[in-house]
C-alpha cells in the first residue's frame, strides 16, 4: 500500500507534546475488508478462504485527494452532488483479498486525461456494473460546465464499457448531470439526475420556457429520480422534490428506497423515503424525527441505504460536512419502526431503538477525532454470510516529538492530549479560523479503505446541530440561504468559494476550478 502524507496542522500542548492528525491516502493498492455481524475490522488482512462461501470480483473507485493551498485536505458535502474530485478510476479485484489481481476498468477511456468516477453498483446477477463518470476534465473547469456526470456500464463477460445514454442522440443539453445509478429488477435503471424531464415537460405543456429548478439552497440544479431502459431510452422522471433525491436502491418488495433532502424553511434534513418504481405511493420510510441520534445526541443525516437479507436497512449516518467524508454504519429496523423510538401501528408495543450500530467500533459522528475511524460506504453481501463490504478510515496521529515524526495509534492518552490542545488553542485564539488537516476518500459501494484527517474543533449550536466556526456565521437551513443573500456584501464562506462563488481562491484560480493532481486551491 502506498501512503502519502496529507494536509494537516500541528497541535501543541505543554512541553514538547506535538500531535497531528495524519491523512493516509492510498494511491496504489487498496486493502478491502469484509466484516461479519458484530465483528471487528481487520484492516489489510486477506479474507480467509471458506469452502462454504464463494467469492466474487469486487469493484471500487480509487482517486487522488484534492488539497487546499495551505495543504489541508478538502471535505465533501452531502448537499453538493455535481462536485468534481479528480482524478479517479474504476477498478476490479478478482476477490476480496489483498493478494487478488487488480484491473483498471476505466483506463481505456481515462488514460492520459483527468476524469472522476463515483457511485458504483452491480446488477443482481453480478454480470454488469454501473457507475457515474465525468470527463475529460480541464484545468479551471467550473462544476456547472460540461462535460457533466454521465452513467456508464461495464459488462464483465464481454469486457465492454460504454455510456448508457448515447451522447450523440441524447436530447437533453450537455449541462445535465446523471449520478447514483441502480438496477431495477426488470433491467431498467433508476438514477438521480438534473434532467427533470417531467417538470420541464409540464412547463412546455403550459407554454412556459423550460429551465432546471435549483435546489432550495440555490447551490445547483435539484437532482431528482429518473428511470430509463437498460439501453438508455425511455428516460422519465419518477420523483418530484425541491432539493435532492439521492442514493436510490431497491427493496425485496420491489419498492425503491432513497435519501431525500428536505430543505424547506425551518426544516433541513436527509431522511429515507420509498415509492413504487413508477413513483406512485410515495411515503416517508424512516427518520424524519430521528436525526438527533448522533454522538452526544447531535444531528445526523441518513444516506446510502441498502437492504440486508433479513429485511433491515444498512445506512450511513453522518453530518453534512466536516466529518472526513464518513460516519457511523447503522442497521435500521424499518419493518417495525418509522422512527428510532416510534413503532408502526401494527407493532405499537415496541419501544425501540430501531437503530443499532453495525459494528463495535467507537465511531463518532461529530467533527474531530473518531477513535473507531469512520465509514464512507458499505454494501451488504447477500450470500448468507452476514458480511458487509466497507470503505473505512482508520484513526491515526502523527507524533512530532519523535525523530523522524512517527504515526501512532489513537490511544486514549494521545486523544486526551489532542483534546487538551483544542481547549487551549480555542482559549488563546477565540476568533481564529481553526481549519485543520482533512482527507478525502470517495470510495463508494464496494470501495476500498482510506484513512482521513479530522477537524479538531467539534462545534455545537442550538439543538445539537453544528454551530459556526469561531469568527464565522452559521450557514444552514434558512440561514444557509441568508448567507447567499449576504455574499454581495463582502461575506464569503469557504463552502461557497469551494463551489463556485464570485471570488477567487488564494491561488488565483477561478471559483470551482479544477486542480491538477497535488495542486493546491479550492476544491471544485
Amino acid at each position: 500500500m502506498s501512503l502519502q502524507d496529507g494536509g494537516r496542522r500541528s497541535m501543541r500542548h505543554g512541553a514538547g507534546v506535538q500531535l497531528r492528525w495524519l491523512a493516509l491516502l492510498p494511491l496504489a493498492a487498496l486493502a478491502l475488508s469484509a466484516c461479519s455481524s458484530g465483528g471487528n475490522i481487520a484492516l489489510g488482512k486477506s479474507q480467509v478462504a471458506d469452502p462454504a462461501t464463494v467469492d466474487f470480483p469486487i469493484f471500487y473507485v480509487k482517486r487522488q485527494v484534492p488539497t487546499n493551498t495551505d495543504g489541508t485536505l478538502m471535505q465533501d458535502d452531502l448537499r453538493i452532488m455535481r462536485d468534481i474530485v479528480p482524478s479517479a478510476d474504476l477498478f476490479m479485484r478478482a476477490s476480496a483479498s489483498a493478494s487478488a489481481s487488480e484491473t483498471n476498468i476505466t483506463a481505456r477511456i481515462t488514460a492520459g486525461q483527468t476524469w472522476d468516477v463515483k457511485d458504483v453498483d452491480t446488477s443482481a446477477d453480478g454480470k454488469r456494473v454501473i457507475f457515474a463518470m465525468r470527463g475529460p476534465l480541464t484545468m479551471n473547469q467550473q462544476t456547472k460546465n460540461p462535460p457533466s456526470w454521465r452513467i456508464y456500464e461495464y459488462v464483465i463477460a464481454s469486457n465492454d464499457l460504454h455510456a448508457v445514454i448515447d451522447p450523440t442522440s441524447d436530447p437533453d443539453p450537455l449541462t445535465v448531470n446523471d449520478v447514483s445509478p441502480h438496477y431495477l429488477p426488470d433491467g431498467r435503471i433508476v438514477f438521480s439526475s438534473t434532467r427533470q424531464t417531467g417538470s420541464q415537460g409540464i412547463l412546455l405543456d403550459e407554454g412556459k420556457p423550460q429551465f432546471s429548478a435549483q435546489d432550495e439552497a440555490r447551490q445547483e440544479p435539484a437532482f431528482v429520480l429518473e428511470v430509463m431502459n437498460g439501453d438508455g431510452t425511455g428516460v422519465h422522471q419518477i420523483s418530484f422534490n425541491q432539493s435532492h433525491d439521492r442514493d436510490a436502491t431497491v427493496l425485496a418488495s420491489g419498492r425503491v428506497l432513497w435519501t431525500r433532502w428536505d430543505n424547506a424553511p425551518g426544516k433541513d434534513a436527509m431522511s429515507l423515503y420509498s415509492a413504487n418504481p413508477d413513483g406512485t405511493d410515495l411515503e416517508l420510510y424512516y427518520g424524519a424525527n430521528s436525526h438527533m441520534t448522533g454522538t452526544n445526541n447531535t444531528v445526523v443525516e441518513f444516506v446510502q441505504p441498502h437492504e440486508m437479507q433479513d429485511g433491515r436497512i444498512l445506512a450511513l449516518e453522518r453530518q453534512y460536512t466536516d466529518v472526513d467524508d464518513g460516519g457511523q454504519l447503522v442497521i435500521i429496523d424499518g419493518v417495525h419502526y418509522a422512527e428510532n423510538t416510534q413503532a408502526l401501528l401494527a407493532d405499537a408495543g415496541l419501544t425501540g431503538p430501531a437503530q443499532t450500530p453495525a459494528t463495535t467500533n467507537n465511531v463518532l459522528t461529530i467533527p474531530g477525532p473518531s477513535p473507531g475511524g469512520r465509514f464512507s460506504s458499505a454494501t451488504p453481501l447477500w450470500d448468507g454470510t452476514g458480511r458487509i463490504l466497507i470503505s473505512w478510515s482508520q484513526c491515526r496521529l502523527l507524533d512530532k516529538t519523535q525523530t523522524p515524526p512517527a504515526i501512532v495509534p489513537c490511544t486514549a492518552t494521545a486523544l486526551a492530549a489532542v483534546q487538551r490542545v483544542d481547549v487551549r488553542s480555542a482559549a488563546e485564539h477565540p476568533a481564529a479560523d481553526h481549519a485543520a488537516g482533512r482527507g478525502r476518500h470517495d470510495l463508494r459501494r464496494g470501495g476500498g479503505t482510506a484513512a482521513a484527517a479530522a477537524e479538531h474543533h467539534p462545534r455545537q449550536g442550538a439543538g445539537g446541530r453544528p454551530g459556526p466556526e469561531p469568527g464565522r456565521r452559521r450557514c444552514r437551513g434558512h440561514r444557509y440561504k441568508e448567507c447567499l443573500r449576504h455574499r454581495r456584501d463582502g461575506y464569503r464562506h469557504p463552502q461557497y468559494r469551494r463551489h463556485g462563488r464570485p471570488d477567487q481562491d488564494p491561488a488565483g484560480h477561478a471559483p470551482g476550478a479544477l486542480r491538477a493532481p497535488g495542486e493546491g486551491g479550492v476544491d471544485p
